[in-house]
């Protein structure tokens, strides 16, 4: 298998971001990326694996009409209490999403502090 290097440029705040989500929710990682790039990523952000506790890469995907789709129903959870944070959600089951740019510099950089700060259902986990 052909290696790759990896190179990270971390959002001011994603630490502490991840640290304070992991402590309340489930943080799951769903990616169309294929994994020999992303898990490299992953154990960059989370090299001791305490805040993301499952992965879910491209293989995991559907693909159709040259797109890969994320089927959510494969976490095995009520997906009423799902929420997803991402920059191109397609999603097989649509849920609130919290849609970002691909282009990472049109956010502050306190977006990730703002995140933290929105006040969350009780039904939510």
């Amino acid at each position: 298998m052909k290696e790759y290097t990896v190179y990270v440029k971390q959002r001011p705040y994603l630490h502490a971001f991840l640290e304070r989500v992991s402590e309340m929710f489930e943080v799951v990682i769903f990616t169309a990326s294929q994994s020999i790039y992303a898990k490299q990523l992953l154990d960059i952000l989370d090299p001791e694996g305490r805040f993301i506790s499952r992965r879910m890469y491209r293989e995991s995907c559907l693909f159709s009409d040259g797109n890969y789709t994320k089927d959510l129903t494969i976490l095995g959870v009520d997906l009423a209490k799902v929420a997803i944070i991402d920059n191109s959600p397609q999603v097989r089951n649509p849920l609130p999403t919290f849609v970002g740019s691909s282009y990472c510099l049109q956010f502050p950089s306190c977006w990730l502090q703002y995140l933290l700060s929105i006040q969350l259902s009780p039904q939510c986990y």
